[in-house]
């Protein structure tokens, strides 16, 4: 998103896979307007 009206998504990760959960946290932090808030598995 950009632009003044552009707004943070924020994302909390929960999955009992380690692996998976740091692949979509890679993917998520490339992303400028997603933060991730927290982890949990």
């Amino acid at each position: 998103m950009t632009g003044e009206n552009a707004e943070t998504i924020r994302v909390f990760l929960l999955d009992d896979h380690e692996v998976v959960r740091r692949g979509v946290a890679a993917l998520l932090s490339a992303e400028d307007d997603i933060e991730i808030v927290g982890e949990a598995g």
